[in-house]
């Protein structure tokens, strides 16, 4: 998990506010959020989050349109994000245009906003405090082999990243271990040498709007 750095609200957001709905009731709230365009929500998030899920970290995308291929032929990618309200509309639909509290999120079935539903957390992506509260231990899965999985010392942001959102399902695990294997391997081939300190040179040297994919954990583990 990684902190995000909440910008400016959308424009469909600021003009959904600036029309004062009513949203003291979860049926109010979210007629007000369904009336927002969700492409411009969606582009505003994945680039605040370098096009990654807030929760897992893994690719995220907008599906917004891409390249013409002749009269009347283009080629469209699917998004495979949600919007998520981190706290859920059902527990606080005053804050459902509220853009502090929308992150973009995977689709994954089996985790992240998908696995929330409408339980609340404490973990919080935007809070530095919280993200630090975050660590990775790797476990043994089989004999000689270990992946790397998600906890945290806090017990209710364990309960969260291990049981609520489902942050060590899905592959997860051998997902970081693989994407540890790849950067250390990269900074090695790119001359920053072994070690901690080759790992975090050569992630500062990643300067794309579309972060790696699990970058928090790299970084976490380059500390």
């Amino acid at each position: 998990m990684r902190y995000v750095q909440k910008g400016p609200a959308p424009e469909t957001i600021t003009q959904a506010c600036r029309d004062k709905p009513e949203l003291d009731t979860t049926e109010k709230a979210r007629a007000a959020f369904n009336s927002l365009d969700k492409d411009e929500v969606r582009l505003s998030l994945a680039k605040e989050q370098g096009y990654l899920c807030a929760f897992c970290e893994r690719r995220i995308q907008t599906g917004k349109p891409g390249r013409t291929f002749g009269e009347g032929a283009t080629q469209t990618t699917t998004h495979n994000m949600r919007i998520a309200h981190r706290t859920p509309l059902d527990e606080a639909p005053g804050s459902a245009l509220t853009w502090e509290n929308l992150l973009g999120s995977c689709n994954d079935s089996r985790t992240c906003d998908s696995a929330q539903h409408q339980t609340v957390i404490t973990v919080d992506p935007t809070s530095r405090v919280s993200v630090n509260r975050v660590r990775y231990e790797r476990r043994d899965t089989a004999p000689g082999v270990s992946e790397i999985y998600i906890t945290s010392d806090d017990a209710a942001v364990r309960r969260d990243v291990e049981e609520t959102l489902g942050l060590n399902g899905a592959e997860l695990p051998r997902m970081r271990k693989v994407a540890l294997e790849t950067a250390k391997e990269n900074a090695h081939r790119q001359g920053y040498g072994h070690g901690k300190p080759a790992l975090r040179k050569y992630l500062a040297a990643q300067s794309s709007s579309k972060h790696l994919p699990h970058l928090g954990f790299l970084e976490a583990m380059s500390r």
